[in-house]
């Protein structure tokens, strides 16, 4: 798995021993990188800074000048430690005002992170267009901590993360300047805050040959809300996914307004009527409880709008219910008014709330922080899953990143369709592998409806229910942007 880490790690790991031997090492690993990519073959040009990249690009030059490259290097700063690993490693070393072999380059290597200053002009070197920029760690500019953005930020074709990638580069705005990503693994290895979900741990359903469909999982979904139009469609998706994603029996228990509505579009699923009152799901103990027993999974909470009983269901499965329970979307809401109410519970936890959601869950904690993340999930004993661009995935000790996806799902219903997969996946998967796994998937249908109709505006939710291929795509095919190849020599 692809390792995320912090820059203090990194940090840490440098000096770790003799950072020298640190920079020494990792250049050669980036080295035998740029072999591999066949960078080393054209016209080179290296700005470094006076951080540990700038050592790492001191070296890096003098074994390619060694290997008979045609490369140069450039430092930002005089400084003696910079200057000190380009003797030792027998760089030929040029100073800011030689620039006339920037301009004839085939690839600039940005080296810059962790200069000490950043009022030094990356972009004076950056003047020939025709050169591919390729970042060590971080490109001149981008925040590796926390994503920021510099007005004089440079966009990278290739990022080349030592060590792993740093946390700052998965959101936010990262992701437009780093290019395509790939990770050197270097002695000694770095602290990971969390890794990169991938194929290695995802672990869809597997039905055998003598199943039958009361095998494979029975999942209840309640949700819809007459008062809402789109309220009912948004459950209806989250039963579709979950059919989808290989639930053997699916149930979607809603009010019994709209009858020909939901039986119209309700053709793989059973419909369970529930008492309503006002155009909301009314709470009935027999009900829920019988509910309860035939579950296996339960989704609450699409579509249900500010129901006044939604308390008292979320109370009820939390205190009664010992398998899994998914709370997304308005019991998310609900949930947010009554803090303490996830305090004490029988039942494995998971939660799905976007970025605004989160906010009104945790006022006080910043979404993108991993340590606060993981607080939170630990404190509230779940499985949470912060929904965004970049989908964080934890239990309070493990945390994932998601990096599947399109901007196609930015629209309404696609994290009703996520939680129908997390169910589907949650039959036979511990909670957090259940939540990677829906998370990675669902990316990559989303990735393959945009492809199918070449456009990320026009995908409906439909549309990527319609590309679950029922896990065929474990092979996956590379279509997520930005894609993270971890180098494992």
């Amino acid at each position: 798995m692809i390792k995320i880490i912090s820059p203090d790690d990194f940090i840490k790991a440098a000096n770790t021993g003799d950072i020298d031997e640190f920079c020494r090492t990792a250049a050669e690993k980036t080295y035998e990188k740029l072999v591999k990519l066949q960078i080393t073959a054209k016209k080179t040009a290296v700005v470094a800074g006076d951080g540990i990249t700038g050592g790492v690009a001191a070296y890096l030059v003098g074994i390619m000048q060694k290997n008979g490259c045609d490369v140069k290097v450039a430092f930002l700063s005089s400084d003696k430690a910079a200057l000190s690993a380009a003797q030792a490693g027998n760089a030929d070393a040029a100073f800011v005002n030689d620039k006339t072999f920037y301009s004839e380059c085939d690839y600039l290597i940005d080296a810059t992170y962790g200069c000490s200053s950043r009022q030094h002009d990356f972009n004076c070197f950056a003047g020939n267009k025709a050169a591919e920029i390729i970042s060590l760690c971080a490109p001149y500019g981008v925040d590796a901590a926390t994503g920021g953005i510099n007005p004089n930020a440079v966009k990278s074709s290739l990022t080349l993360a030592l060590g792993g990638i740093f946390i700052g580069l998965i959101f936010g705005r990262a992701p437009d300047y780093i290019g395509r990503v790939e990770v050197v693994n270097i002695p000694p290895a770095v602290k990971p805050c969390a890794f990169i979900a991938d194929a290695e741990y995802v672990r869809p359903a597997k039905k055998l040959l003598s199943s039958h469909k009361g095998d494979n999982g029975k999942v209840s979904i309640i949700g819809g809300s007459d008062t809402m139009p789109g309220a009912p469609l948004m459950a209806y998706y989250t039963a579709a996914a979950a059919s989808r994603c290989g639930a053997g029996l699916v149930r979607l228990c809603v009010g019994e307004w709209e009858k020909c509505a939901y039986k119209a579009r309700v053709t793989e699923q059973t419909l369970f009527f529930l008492p309503e009152k006002d155009g909301y799901v009314s709470f009935d103990e027999s009900i829920f409880s019988a509910i309860a027993l035939w579950s296996d999974v339960i989704v609450l909470g699409p579509g249900m709008g500010k129901n006044p009983e939604l308390p008292q269901m979320i109370r009820y499965f939390l205190e009664h219910y010992d398998k899994t329970l998914i709370l997304d979307a308005d019991a998310l809401n609900c949930v947010a008014t009554q803090p303490k109410i996830l305090q004490s519970h029988f039942c494995r936890l998971i939660i799905t709330p976007h970025i605004g959601e989160f906010k009104r869950l945790a006022p006080t904690l910043q979404p993108y922080n991993i340590e606060a993340v993981k607080k939170f999930a630990k404190e509230a004993g779940c499985v949470l899953v912060l929904k965004s661009a970049r989908t964080i995935i934890t239990d309070g000790d493990r945390v994932f990143v998601n990096v599947t996806g399109s901007p196609a799902q930015a629209k309404g219903g696609s994290g009703d369709m996520l939680s129908g997969a997390i169910a589907a996946f949650s039959v036979s998967n511990e909670p957090l592998r259940a939540a990677v796994s829906a998370c990675y998937y669902m990316g990559i249908a989303a990735e393959r409806a945009a492809e199918s109709l070449h456009s990320d505006i026009s995908v409906l939710s439909g549309d990527i229910i319609g590309q679950i291929e029922n896990y065929g795509f474990c092979e996956y095919d590379g279509l997520v942007k930005n894609l993270i190849i971890e180098d494992l020599a």
